[in-house]
């Protein structure tokens, strides 16, 4: 079942970039191997990070809402697998299960050298830039290598963790 969860991944980018017209809908044509995948897996568990505001969190009604959670409504409606969120974890549990196997697609996870080693990746369905930040009284910090020899508080198992790993200078 796990080996062929990455084409779901794949499957997912390919609906994503379609342009759209509310005229008229482009007709989805699976192969029958896709068309067999989406029989022998209705539920693809998903896994969340809570908390990771606007692309993918918990509301205060515990619903999965945010960028990535609108992207996963419309193929969950256009495919018909069912997108189940696995609940009640933190993101460092999340990341553990979807190591271990126990969790089918992590929808909003960035590619690091370290992630590459566990998952499959498919292009970006969203960019965005990474910042530092500093009290606004410090003027000596303008980029990572001002970070040398420096302790940086970092969320464990995000991706910036994860880069930052990279770079032996800095304390994690």
């Amino acid at each position: 079942m796990r080996h062929k969860l990455p084409w779901m991944v794949i499957l997912i980018v390919c609906i994503i970039i379609t342009p759209i017209s509310l005229a008229q809908e482009p007709k989805i044509i699976f192969t029958d191997a896709e068309i067999e995948f989406i029989k022998t897996h209705p539920v693809i568990t998903i896994g969340v990070d809570p908390g990771f505001v606007p692309f993918e969190f918990i509301d205060n009604n515990g619903d999965y809402v945010g960028i990535t959670a609108d992207y996963l409504k419309l193929i969950s409606e256009k495919v018909g697998i069912e997108m189940q969120v696995a609940k009640d974890l933190g993101w460092s549990e999340v990341y553990d299960l979807a190591v271990d196997g126990e969790i089918d697609m992590l929808p909003a996870v960035s590619k690091t050298t370290e992630r590459e080693e566990h998952f499959l990746f498919t292009d970006p369905y969203y960019f965005f830039q990474r910042v530092i930040v500093v009290k606004d009284t410090e003027k000596s910090i303008n980029g990572l290598d001002d970070l040398e020899g420096l302790t940086v508080a970092v969320q464990r198992n995000s991706s910036h963790h994860s880069d930052l790993l990279e770079l032996p200078h800095i304390n994690l």
